[in-house]
């Protein structure tokens, strides 16, 4: 039987969405909020049918902190039904700059907040507004407890789907059931719905369902159904030969086509592009993120550690404070780079109060483990005069790491000292100056500590002139003008541009670039701040050159070229650094930018044929064509594939580009892009035209500083390690100085660790209700597994992973366990 008009219930589903951060500082955000939860308050005295839905816990707390009242208010209307809690997240994030662990807490604070307040488990995923949805959602979304995700962008002009309705699934076989509104939009006007309730209706006959969703409301800047919207939406149910319009809910409208489901087809791959400029937008953001990320992981991990080791207690509820401002502030329009300029004043003082309670934490935790290591020479007590000053050093990895180390005090050493580990093997290190004036040291050496674990090392007097580690046999790195070598690469600049033309493995004879890599191209980006409408950036105007080169560090564990160049009034300085044992070639890049309306990139063209394109996303990876198109990544890059070079004889092989604060890449062949900075207009959204008349600030002006790091290797990036190495990249081995003291944990050991090498422990932390640890374990690279994970105490145990699956798992006291969700139930 054919449908008509009449068979159609339209599913109108009031909310007032609100930018709590945007063209207006939080504080005008936080009234916005207040006056928008009024007027919904006001619209539901007024009507017994009127349904309202919203999310943000964010904005929650602030309605409970300064208006108790009207929570109330709030709360007796959700009891009612009439108040709908959607969301479910503490705010609406962008969704593809932060890390997978960084949704799982805005499931984790949110959600709770919303069980604790409101007593409702939310269900429902409502992300409208945010710019793209990266690939690792559907498994954080199922394992959190959501059925359903709404979301508007990318926009029908912008994305091509299979239909509104879907299920999305996650590369670990996750699913939640997708809605992208076939019609109108989440932010309306005040005035009638009639016509957009009939354009939902007519929708939903031609794909022959009986159910449509319509979204309506005052929106950005908050004000939420109006009196105009009720009564219009009521006044289409005059028609008897019509649709029927209903308030209702997206979980009414989800079960109303239930029958369905069967139908709706399947997406398997990220939900973009939407304004692909804010992959790159506001440099220093991005990298706040990303630093105040690592930082909470880290102290959590340490936290969790000497809970388990010494029993020391948990500081939930810190956590929870320092991660609800990391969380605030990946709201979309922070985290994407498009609000005002005093967004980002605060966004540092919000953030910077997040990364202080980290390091506060962490040291405490450090220090604790530290006491209970032995630190002395030999187990004789007191030790003797000359046994030197030990250092600590701390690996934040689930598998053991050999990785370069800075260590700086305050006093000057010798260049008779020497450094030896816990064994007395003396271990080749350098002298670099430090960075106090009038006296103190600074010395760089490679480190090689447990998993999870750590390693005491001395500086003390010269004791054998003879290095004893067990790589000694290693070529100590090599510098020249324009060159770098090691044991396993071998690097030459061009004199006048200062790019690399030519990276040899020496290893496997293969040359790994066909052309000029770490070249700085100068794009023109005429976009406004989100980059609306612009698939990538190919425009080249110009490079950096004029190159000037230095070797700033010689010695036995590394050697740096520092490279000077040019472009405009701009500067850059790209310090290569070969260490003794790493396969990582280091790379730090400070930049002096003062060009408007261009956009930088890094260039890495790979000398690989048939060569598969892989991109890090959050507890995900995501192959893509290599098509040119501006994409967002995460910690790393990868094309793979075989060797190019007649020397390499066909070999599989591939290189991985790694970064600490990049979110934004193209690849277009074999040439491999990750975009360094954009320098817009603050705020500025197209179609606005620039006023020759007045002034404007633009973006990423003056110093950044970008670390990234070249990667070629043999295999895939699976093979090459480059989950692994960027990890390192970003999250460094600590150190901490300490006297010479007895301890029960003795000079090195393992804290915690987990085998194989495909799963990584991504988080250890206490439980929110303080009573347990939660171990968070993924498989890194779709394989099937059986995992193996050892924690303080010798405890063993062993867990079954899918592939890409995301586990967690808690811990008690006696050391059993059992698999919970990420809700921690």
């Amino acid at each position: 039987m054919s449908l008509e008009l009449a068979d159609i219930t339209v599913h109108c589903i009031g909310n007032a969405h609100i930018d709590p951060v945007w063209r207006w500082p939080w504080q005008e955000g936080y009234a916005e909020t207040l006056s928008t939860c009024h007027s919904a308050l006001d619209r539901l005295a007024e009507s017994d049918d009127f349904i309202f839905s919203r999310g943000q816990a964010a904005t929650y707390a602030w309605v409970e902190e300064c208006a108790p009242a009207m929570f109330e208010q709030i709360q007796t209307y959700v009891r009612e039904g009439r108040w709908n809690i959607v969301n479910g997240w503490w705010e609406q994030p962008d969704c593809n700059i932060p890390c997978g662990e960084s949704y799982v807490r805005h499931a984790l604070y949110g959600k709770r907040y919303f069980k604790q307040k409101f007593g409702v488990d939310v269900t429902t995923g409502w992300n409208p507004d945010t710019f793209g949805h990266n690939v690792g959602l559907p498994q954080i979304l199922a394992r959190s407890g959501f059925k359903t995700y709404c979301f508007f962008r990318p926009g029908r002009h912008e994305k091509e789907l299979p239909g509104p309705f879907f299920w999305w699934i996650g590369p670990d076989g996750s699913r939640v059931l997708n809605i992208r509104p076939p019609v109108g939009h989440y932010c309306t006007g005040g005035e009638s719905m009639a016509e957009e309730v009939l354009k939902a209706a007519q929708s939903s006959l031609e794909m022959g369902l009986k159910h449509a969703v319509l979204f309506y409301g005052v929106g950005n800047h908050g004000g939420g159904p109006t009196k105009e919207n009720i009564k219009s939406i009521r006044s289409v149910n005059e028609d008897a030969g019509g649709p029927q319009a209903i308030f209702s809910t997206v979980e009414q409208f989800a079960e109303a086509v239930k029958e369905n489901y069967d139908s709706f087809p399947t997406v398997t791959e990220d939900l973009q592009h939407h304004a692909p400029g804010c992959y790159a937008t506001h440099s220093e953001i991005k990298r706040l993120n990303r630093h105040a990320e690592n930082r909470l992981l880290s102290a959590e991990r340490w936290c969790a550690i000497a809970s388990l080791a010494l029993g020391t207690t948990y500081p939930a509820a810190e956590f929870e404070r320092a991660w609800r401002q990391v969380l605030f502030n990946q709201f979309h329009d922070i985290l994407a780079g498009t609000s005002l300029p005093a967004a980002y004043d605060h966004a540092r003082e919000q953030i910077g109060e997040a990364t202080s309670i980290a390091a506060r934490i962490q040291n405490a935790s450090l220090q604790g483990l530290a006491a209970q290591i032995d630190t002395r020479v030999d187990n004789t007590s007191p030790p003797a005069a000359a046994s030197g000053r030990p250092i600590l050093i701390f690996n934040p990895s689930s598998w053991p790491r050999r990785d370069p180390v800075a260590v700086q005090w305050g006093w000057r050493g010798q260049e008779s000292d020497s450094l030896v580990d816990d064994s007395g093997n003396i271990i080749p290190f350098q002298y670099t100056d430090p960075d106090i004036f009038g006296g103190g040291s600074r010395i760089f050496f490679e480190a090689d500590i447990p998993a999870h674990g750590y390693r005491v090392y001395r500086f003390m007097p010269l004791v054998d002139s003879t290095p004893t580690d067990t790589a000694a046999d290693l070529l100590a790195p090599q510098a020249g003008d324009t060159w770098l070598e090691n044991s396993r690469w071998k690097l030459e600049f061009n004199a006048d541009s200062g790019e690399l033309v030519r990276l040899y493995d020496k290893k496997n004879q293969v040359e790994t670039i066909s052309g000029n890599a770490a070249a700085l191209l100068v794009m023109q980006d005429t976009g406004d701040t989100w980059g609306h409408d612009i698939p990538s950036w190919r425009e080249e105007i110009g490079r950096f050159g004029g190159a000037k080169f230095k070797v700033t560090q010689l010695g036995a564990s590394r050697a740096t070229l520092r490279i000077d160049t040019t472009w405009g009034s701009s500067t850059a300085r790209q310090e290569f650094t070969l260490h003794r044992h790493s396969d990582r070639i280091d790379v730090k890049l400070t930049l002096d930018w003062h060009e408007k309306h261009q956009l930088l990139k890094l260039s890495i063209p790979v000398a690989v044929e048939s060569g598969t394109l892989t991109y890090e996303s959050a507890y995900s990876t995501i192959v893509r064509e290599a098509n040119g198109l501006e994409d967002p990544g995460q910690n790393w890059i990868d094309l793979s594939g075989t060797s190019a070079s007649q020397s390499g004889g066909g070999q599989p092989y591939g290189f991985s580009l790694l970064n600490d604060s990049k979110f934004g890449f193209d690849c277009l062949g074999t040439d491999m892009r990750m975009t360094l900075l954009r320098s817009p207009i603050f705020c500025f959204h197209d179609p606005a035209q620039i006023d020759p008349e007045k002034e404007y600030l633009y973006m990423d002006q003056g110093i950044q500083v970008v670390n990234y790091a070249l990667l070629p290797h043999t295999g895939d990036w699976r093979e090459g390690c480059a989950s692994r190495e960027a990890h390192a990249l970003n999250c460094p081995l600590e150190h901490q100085f300490q006297y010479a003291h007895s301890g029960k944990l003795g000079k090195s050991g393992t804290l915690l660790e987990v085998t194989p090498s495909n799963v990584h422990a991504v988080v250890l932390k206490g439980s929110e209700d303080g009573n347990t640890t939660i171990l968070r374990i993924f498989e890194s690279e779709g394989k099937q597994t059986e995992a193996v994970v050892t924690i303080p105490g010798g405890i063993q145990f062993e867990a079954s992973l899918k592939p890409w699956e995301l586990k967690s798992l808690r811990i008690d006291a006696s050391g059993s366990l059992w698999e919970v969700n990420l809700l921690e139930e």
